[in-house]
């Protein structure tokens, strides 16, 4: 509407000032679509809560900040990023205080952590090197009945002259030469635009789950000013997902 709008009204003398503002609402609105999506939210019943955290902090008085903000959250399964980080140190340390009060374990796979009550069968750093990091995690969930669950965390290299399909490719040759067992969810620090292409060279059977399930604003960089959603997550089509947020 906009551009058939700005367009029309271009045409007029008085108008030629309104083609501008006409592309720039067009801009505006197909980048809202991208990062928000409003509507209903769909039942959940007693869903498995997961959550990403990217750990990564300046100063140890928002890594304060994070865990302040964690501690008012619920869920079920963590997995944190970048645990090095002042937050990271203080997770490091000890989780004295679960989401329901009690003491949770911690499984580390490199510069990835996850905490969660329920069992994990695997956590191992797969690839550290090439700018790419990959942790894996296997565990086991209460869905459908039971079933094991395989999640990649990644982090990617933030460097915009570094090629996205190159490195995205070569990912999926290394995952390929390592055989590792096909993802269930991919989360992590990913430094990708929402709907990159690249993203489905790595992972071509893979959904976005903001896709599937969005709800809400889900833009993360810039940190103050978000504009553009880097932080996502990958889902299987057969893994029922009720609802994704950022």
């Amino acid at each position: 509407v906009a551009a058939v709008v700005g367009g029309s009204i271009g045409r007029r003398r008085w108008g030629r000032g309104v083609v501008p503002a006409g592309a720039v609402l067009l801009v505006v609105v197909a980048g809202e679509h991208l990062v928000t999506r409003w509507g209903w939210p769909k039942a959940c019943g007693d869903p498995i809560r997961i959550i990403h955290w990217n750990a990564t902090s300046p100063s140890p008085d928002e890594a304060g900040e994070q865990r302040a903000d964690l501690a008012g959250r619920e869920w079920d399964v963590l997995v944190v990023s970048n645990d090095a980080s002042l937050f990271g140190r203080w997770f490091a340390h000890r989780w004295e205080d679960g989401p329901r009060g009690e003491a949770w374990p911690i499984r580390r796979a490199g510069p990835f952590a996850m905490v969660t009550a329920h069992r994990v069968l695997e956590s191992r750093l797969a690839i550290a090197s090439g700018g790419i990091w990959l942790g894996v995690f296997r565990i086991e969930l209460p869905v459908e009945g039971g079933r094991e669950v395989t999640i990649h965390v990644l982090d990617l290299p933030s460097d915009p002259g570094i090629s996205r399909r190159d490195l995205l490719t070569d990912l999926r040759r290394r995952l390929d030469d390592l055989q590792l067992p096909a993802p269930d969810l991919v989360m992590g620090d990913l430094n990708l635009d929402a709907g990159s292409r690249s993203l489905a060279t790595a992972y071509p059977k893979l959904e976005p789950a903001f896709d599937v399930a969005g709800e809400g604003y889900a833009a993360s960089y810039p940190r103050d000013w978000p504009l553009w959603q880097t932080d996502q997550m990958m889902v299987a089509p057969d893994l029922p997902i009720c609802r994704y947020r950022f």
